[in-house]
């Protein structure tokens, strides 16, 4: 399943349109409009967020998220928790933890809520609408994670693992599957097509190819060698 198709992130885009937002904004204002936002130490290690009566009747939700955390790691569990409170099935009270899933002995439908609530974080805090903009503004990846990180307040290693998401949409954004595909129905040859790509669009040659590999209608293989070595 593509990001697109998940619901918690059409939801993150319900969320950016219902209140208008753009990059950056104030996650902080935000979630006080759905729920009570505290910051206090939490003595647990590995917690960074707590969620209370997620959409219990007669109850206002409460937000606890812990104090001693990075500004970094605070603004995407803010999301995160903002996550919790909209997905429509996340419900009672939400513990956050951060250890490694796969030593965890929690069950699995609770870190399929949790990956629910970070792909809702994701999208709210660096939408691929705004990520897709910036990049054709100046198609530099290194420039995209600066960005990132100045506008969306995340760590780097939150920006590294957003490009990494979207890579498919900028791949399209650099080569258009239309483009291709046109071009090659106009001359069958391959070479030709390729050398296109590659000065048209700055691209690597290997680049060029996996995307004509991966658009056109005919069935592609190639290997990349040098010095007669197979090398991709």
């Amino acid at each position: 399943m593509g990001l697109d198709e998940y619901p918690e992130v059409k939801l993150a885009r319900r969320i950016i349109k219902k209140h208008s937002l753009s990059i950056p904004f104030n996650i902080e204002n935000l979630i006080k409009q759905y729920a009570t936002l505290i910051f206090e130490q939490i003595p647990i290690d590995g917690i960074d967020g707590v969620s209370i009566n997620i959409k219990v009747p007669g109850k206002k939700p409460k937000v606890i998220v812990n104090g001693n955390i990075p500004r970094t790691r605070q603004l995407f569990t803010l999301a995160h928790e903002l996550g919790h409170l909209i997905i429509p099935w996340n419900i009672g009270t939400i513990i956050d933890e951060t250890i490694d899933e796969s030593v965890s002995n929690s069950n699995q439908q609770y870190w399929e809520i949790e990956r629910e609530a970070n792909r809702f974080a994701a999208e709210l805090l660096m939408p691929k609408e705004w990520l897709l903009s910036t990049f054709e503004k100046k198609p530099d990846f290194d420039y995209l994670k600066e960005q990132i990180c100045l506008n969306c307040g995340v760590s780097n290693q939150a920006a590294k693992i957003r490009i990494g998401q979207i890579i498919p949409d900028i791949i399209e954004l650099i080569m258009p599957a239309k483009w291709i595909i046109d071009i090659y129905e106009s001359d069958k040859n391959l070479a030709n097509l390729q050398k296109k790509i590659v000065l048209t669009r700055n691209v690597y040659d290997h680049a060029a190819a996996d995307r004509m590999v991966s658009v056109l209608p005919s069935q592609i293989i190639y290997c990349a060698e040098r010095n007669g070595i197979v090398v991709y």
